[in-house]
């Protein structure tokens, strides 16, 4: 057989491949196969547990337990500052906004830091002394946020939530280490006093980001709020 009919075969069999998968789609993609109980919005129940398997179910539980599963996994690359911001312009406000005594300033490459201060720590209710002992932790944590609605977030509005002075807190390095971005169910500060404001405040971030928290954190946070909030 020659060349250009060993051509001919094989574009007829790429054509007659193409003509079957697209009637039959389903053999020819890896696509899982659709549940049998599946609603007309897109999600289903396995084990007594709602899942969303298409839109708009995704849509209408974003943040839910029934989205949460199908959402790609928290990079924290993706939540950075681009390289070149180092004037830290939100932590040198806040840091200054919430010291105790006067602060220290030092300047350098046109950029202002705060050099002492000293800090209440909410978590603990002790005072901190110094920048090196102190950080910002945020109220709803960058994971957090990723997964109660903000993984199809733009980049500008990551770093808007990121730096948001109102999502910012001052807290001892090493209570923010210990927190590690963990939600209220998992972890909750030492001071007891500060509860029912850590709760408050966490709703109120939020809200203003539209974000949606599951069903389990917001049973948590009603709870809080009944036993330890006294208005």
């Amino acid at each position: 057989m020659s060349e250009n009919a060993n051509k001919g075969v094989n574009l007829k069999t790429v054509l007659v491949a193409v003509f079957t998968c697209a009637s039959l789609l389903s053999s020819c993609l890896v696509f899982a196969e659709p549940p049998e109980n599946l609603d007309f919005i897109g999600g289903y129940y396995e084990d007594g547990q709602y899942h969303c398997y298409s839109e708009p179910c995704f849509t209408i539980h974003k943040g839910t337990e029934a989205a949460i599963a199908k959402i790609r996994p928290f990079n924290a690359r993706e939540w950075a500052n681009k390289r070149g911001n180092a004037c830290q312009k939100t932590y040198t406000q806040v840091l200054a906004e919430t010291s105790q005594i006067e602060i220290s300033y030092a300047k350098k490459n046109e950029c202002v830091f705060v050099t002492n201060g000293q800090w209440l720590d909410p978590y603990t209710n002790k005072v901190v002394d110094g920048v090196r002992s102190i950080a910002l932790d945020q109220r709803i944590s960058l994971q957090e946020a990723h997964y109660y609605g903000g993984s199809g977030w733009p980049r500008s509005k990551r770093m808007a939530f990121k730096n948001d002075p109102m999502n910012l807190l001052p807290v001892s390095i090493e209570q923010k280490r210990e927190r590690n971005g963990r939600p209220g169910t998992q972890w909750m500060p030492q001071n007891k006093a500060y509860w029912c404001d850590y709760v408050v405040h966490r709703e109120i971030v939020a809200r203003q980001y539209d974000l949606r928290p599951p069903k389990h954190e917001r049973d948590f946070n009603k709870e809080m709020k009944v036993l330890y909030c006294k208005y």
